[in-house]
């Protein structure tokens, strides 16, 4: 099947695996460099504020790309999204250390990268259909896990003592992934409004673009399942680190080889996120396979109550052998729900107003880390228990909207997509 691809996804794909690996071996370590050299009460402000800048942006990209098209807005960013890393590189480099200039430099790069996904999400539906996003979807998952499960290594080695030559090395990938943009990229969605080339965008615009978004009732129903769903997922670095923490004792595991290994609950943590990393990039190219054989509607709906399920025993359980059987549960439901879950936001947003979908779809998820941190602060307030039952209503409440959204969608026949190359439907597309 991938040799009858667009030529763009399997483009996207190098870039992305570039791109991706860029972003995890730097900024996953940036809120700790910038709470030593800062402190730690500015560094929070400076990174909500970096957030904030992100989510705006995303906005403004979702109504650009809409007008003017993908390509120049990806273009733009990874043009400024290169000359961040080149100024990161400079202020982190023997002869010039400045905290101040790199977080100018990483406040640039996160509100391009604002500007950057809805572009990038809006091309991938622009070129597939509605029976290959779940293969699709499922390969850029597969990709970004493996670049999370890389990228956080290396930077785990270089942050500390070669940041320069780290920052350097980044730099150049974006650099890579810029030239293969200008010469390899097609445009999918021709200007469709010249006047926005050269006029503002007014706020009177984006409201009236966003409200259209927001009086879609069944995308509203997307958002805020696919927003429960993640919330879940959230929760491992909030409220479950946090219960794991404080109450889980220091425990000796013992693995198949005898190997020992002593745990706390922040240690396991950690090892719950290396876990499901490695499962996700073990496992998702069987789950392509498995989500694309079988009902969409009923796989969807398993692999988010595995997901739900696994999660919510997080919440009750300490024991280390039970929270990794645990994080398998979640993870075989996560790999399961997550490409078609992904894959109904090209069946839910108009054509002509695919950026701005993906916009909002975006902001969903940053949504859901908020709530999961809110989660935090509502833990220290009710009892356990009640917190248990709140991580179950999230899920069920994702699982049912999410049933709600399906339903009202076409049913496709299962199929093979490594064999099979004309996809069939059972009811036509509305």
């Amino acid at each position: 099947m991938f040799r009858t691809l667009h030529r763009n996804i399997k483009i996207r794909l190098f870039v992305g695996f570039l791109f991706s690996i860029a972003q995890a071996t730097t900024m996953p370590f940036m809120a700790i460099y910038f709470a030593s050299t800062i402190g730690e009460a500015v560094a929070g402000l400076l990174l909500a504020i970096a957030t904030m800048g992100s989510l705006l942006a995303s906005f403004v990209s979702g109504y650009y790309c809409d007008k003017i098209g993908r390509r120049p807005i990806m273009l733009f960013g990874e043009v400024v999204f290169f000359a961040s890393y080149v100024l990161m590189a400079a202020a982190n480099s023997p002869w010039w250390s400045s905290p101040w200039a790199t977080f100018m430099a990483f406040l640039t790069s996160t509100i391009c990268f604002g500007l950057y996904v809805p572009a990038d999400d809006a091309m991938l539906l622009d070129v597939t259909d509605v029976a290959d996003r779940p293969v699709v979807y499922g390969m850029f998952y597969w990709m970004y896990n493996l670049t999370l499960a890389i990228g956080s290594s290396v930077g785990a080695f270089l942050f500390e003592g070669h940041r320069m030559l780290l920052f350097t090395i980044t730099g150049v990938a974006i650099l890579i992934t810029l030239f293969t943009t200008i010469f390899f990229i097609q445009e999918t969605h021709p200007v469709t409004d010249a006047h926005s080339l050269t006029h503002p965008v007014h706020a009177t615009s984006l409201f009236h673009v966003y409200r259209r978004v927001f009086n879609d009732r069944r995308f509203v129903l997307y958002l805020i399942g696919g927003l429960c769903a993640a919330t879940l997922e959230a929760q491992l670095n909030n409220y479950i680190g946090i219960h794991l923490a404080k109450n889980m004792t220091t425990t000796t595991i013992t693995t198949l080889h005898h190997i020992s290994l002593r745990v706390d609950g922040l240690k396991m943590v950690g090892l719950l996120q290396t876990e499901n990393t490695i499962l996700v990039v073990l496992l998702a190219t069987l789950a392509i396979r498995f989500v694309t054989r079988r009902d969409r509607r009923r796989t969807l709906f398993a692999g988010l109550a595995l997901n739900a399920i696994g999660y919510v025993l997080m919440v009750v359980f300490t024991n280390p052998y039970i929270l990794l059987g645990t994080m398998l549960v979640a993870t075989i439901g996560e790999v399961i729900n997550t490409p078609i879950r992904q894959a109904y936001l090209g069946e839910l947003a108009p054509e002509e107003m695919r950026s701005s979908y993906a916009a909002m779809n975006g902001v969903s998820f940053t949504a859901a880390r908020l709530v999961a941190s809110l989660a935090v602060v509502l833990g220290a307030i009710v009892p356990h228990w009640t917190m248990v039952g709140i991580t179950a209503l999230f899920g069920f409440t994702g699982i049912m909207l999410l049933r709600i959204v399906a339903n009202q969608l076409p049913r496709f026949q299962p199929r093979d997509p490594f064999t099979d190359n004309i996809p069939t439907t059972t009811s036509s597309q509305t």
